[in-house]
C-alpha cells in the first residue's frame, strides 16, 4: 500500500537511500513490521533498516540497535550508535556509556557525539570521562557534546571542575563557556587564578558573556604575558560593559602590537555600532 521498495532484492541503492525520509512518516506502522522482517534479510538490507531505525529514532528499535552493536560493532556500529543517541532514553544512554569502553577511537568519537544528541542528563558522566580521552578528536567531540547537555546538571560540572586533572579541566572549562549558564561565572573566575588553565579560562569567561566577570578580566589587562592581556581584552569585548571603550583606548598604548591591533579593531567596532 505504501509503495515499499523490495528490501531483499532491490539493487537500486539510490531508491533505498531516498526512501528512508519518505517512509519515516509511516514509522508508527513500519517499525514493528521492519523489526519482524530484519532477521530474514541479507546483510546489506539489514544495514538499510538500521539506517532507517536510526533516522526515525523509535524506542521500539532500541533493543535491536543494542544487540546489533554488541555483535557487529565495526560493521554496523555507527548506525546503532547514531540511532541510540537520537532515541535518548535512559536505556539507550546506559548502553552508549558501556560502548564507550571500546578501544576504537573512531567509535568512541561517534558514541560521545551520540551522547550529546541524546538530550539526557544521564549522558553527562560518560561525556565528562571522555574529556580526558587519549585521542584528541574524541576529546573535541566531548567538549561539543557537553555543551549540548551540560545544563541538565550544571552542579555536576562545577563539582567536577574541582577534582579534574589538567587536560580534563581545560576541556571542561571550554565546554562550560559554551553553555552560557550564569552559575558558571564564579567557578570560572576562580579558574582564572590558575596559570595552567588561564588561557582557556579567559576565553570561556568571555564566551559566557556575563558582565560580572568584568573585574576579574580587567585585572589581566596588566598581566606580564602579552597574550593574556590580548585574550582578556577580547573577552571583555564579548561582555555588555560600559567601560569597554576606555579599556580599548588604554590598550592602544600596549607594548605589544597584537594587543594594540585588537584594541583598534574593538574601537572601530564600537564606532560602527554607534553609527548603525
Amino acid at each position: 500500500k505504501l509503495g515499499l521498495p523490495n528490501l531483499e532484492y532491490s539493487k537500486d541503492e539510490v531508491l533505498l537511500s531516498k526512501s528512508i525520509k519518505y517512509l519515516a512518516a509511516y514509522s508508527k506502522e513500519l517499525v514493528p513490521f521492519f523489526l519482524e522482517k530484519y532477521p530474514k534479510l541479507k546483510s546489506e538490507r539489514q544495514m538499510w533498516l538500521l539506517d532507517y531505525f536510526s533516522f526515525v529514532a523509535d524506542s521500539r528499535s532500541e533493543k535491536l540497535l543494542i544487540e546489533e552493536y554488541e555483535k557487529y560493532p565495526d560493521e554496523k556500529g555507527v548506525y546503532c550508535i547514531d540511532g541510540l543517541g537520537r532515541i535518548g532514553t535512559d536505556v539507550a544512554v546506559e548502553a552508549l556509556s558501556k560502548f564507550l569502553e571500546t578501544s576504537e577511537w573512531f567509535l568512541r568519537k561517534h558514541i560521545v557525539t551520540a551522547l550529546g544528541v541524546s538530550n539526557n542528563g544521564n549522558a553527562i558522566p560518560p561525556i565528562l570521562k571522555a574529556l580526558d580521552d587519549n585521542h584528541v578528536l574524541v576529546r573535541g567531540a566531548a567538549v561539543k557534546s557537553l555543551s549540548q547537555v551540560g545544563n541538565k546538571n550544571p552542579d555536576l560540572l562545577i563539582n567536577s571542575l574541582k577534582t579534574a586533572n589538567k587536560q580534563m579541566k581545560s576541556n571542561l572549562v571550554r565546554a562550560m563557556g559554551l553553555l552560557k549558564n550564569e552559575k558558571f561565572v564564579e567557578p570560572l573566575i576562580e579558574v582564572l587564578k590558575d596559570k595552567n588553565s588561564l588561557f582557556y579560562a579567559i576565553d570561556a569567561v568571555g564566551d559566557l558573556g556575563f558582565p560580572q566577570a568584568e573585574f576579574a578580566l580587567r585585572r589581566l589587562l596588566k598581566d606580564d604575558i602579552w597574550f593574556n592581556r590580548l585574550n582578556a581584552l577580547e573577552a571583555l569585548a564579548k561582555l555588555n560593559i560600559r567601560d569597554l571603550k576606555k579599556f580599548a583606548q588604554e590598550a592602544e598604548n600596549d607594548e605589544n602590537d597584537m594587543v594594540r591591533n585588537s584594541a583598534s579593531r574593538i574601537l572601530v567596532g564600537l564606532k560602527t555600532k554607534q553609527l548603525q
